[in-house]
């Protein structure tokens, strides 16, 4: 276990056996709760980072700060546990640790998952044929559907991209996608006086900081 100023590192197979063992802790998926139903690990609780109301979601979790609270996200290339683990510290949590990897790497060590919609660990990668090639995106055909999350709600619309490629080599997939923001189009306020406020906010500074 590796330990960060703000949280400790925890692997996969040190997090399985707290749970074989019966360790008393807390587990908090911190993805949205339409991922959190279709897949996460056996006992996890939800409380999102992408909302605003995540402090409270953890609080009616627990409010015992020297409790132990693992926290996982989606892989090791997202940032989600990581910046939900700097949250609870600057709140005062003692005992934050992250899953290293996330629900993907839990997966990659061959343990288990529950939901609504799961494939065993043994199936996963036979639903997938990679064959190693360059996939250039077609900027005219292609579109980014974008949904934002407040406390009273939500928004949604979309973004074109200017370029992009995805790379498979040897079964990974790796790419580059650079994005036109100034392309970005709110749908669900459509007439409403508050586009237009709401689109130059999430084009601003005080938005991407």
């Amino acid at each position: 276990m590796k330990r960060d100023e703000e949280y400790r590192a925890m692997e996969a197979s040190e997090l399985r056996e707290w749970m074989e063992k019966d360790k008393p802790f807390i587990l908090i998926d911190v993805l949205p709760k339409e991922i959190y139903d279709k897949r996460r690990l056996p006992g996890a609780l939800n409380a999102c980072v992408y909302e605003v109301t995540f402090p409270e979601q953890v609080a009616s979790i627990t409010q015992n700060k020297h409790w132990e609270i693992v926290l996982y996200g989606s892989s090791a290339e997202s940032l989600d546990a990581m910046e939900a683990g700097r949250k609870l510290s600057r709140l005062g949590y003692k005992e934050v640790y992250i899953l290293e990897g996330g629900v993907e790497g839990w997966l990659k060590s061959g343990y288990p998952l529950v939901g609504e919609n799961v494939l065993p660990p043994e199936r996963i990668e036979q639903t997938l044929n990679l064959v190693d090639h360059t996939y250039t995106v077609n900027t005219d055909e292609s579109m980014i559907h974008w949904t934002g999350r407040n406390a009273n709600g939500r928004h949604f619309g979309t973004l074109k991209l200017t370029k992009g490629d995805i790379r498979v080599r040897e079964g990974v997939i790796e790419g580059e996608f650079d994005i036109d923001m100034t392309t970005m189009k709110n749908e669900d306020l459509k007439g409403d006086p508050l586009q237009p406020v709401l689109i130059s906010h999430l084009m601003s500074d005080d938005f991407f900081s």
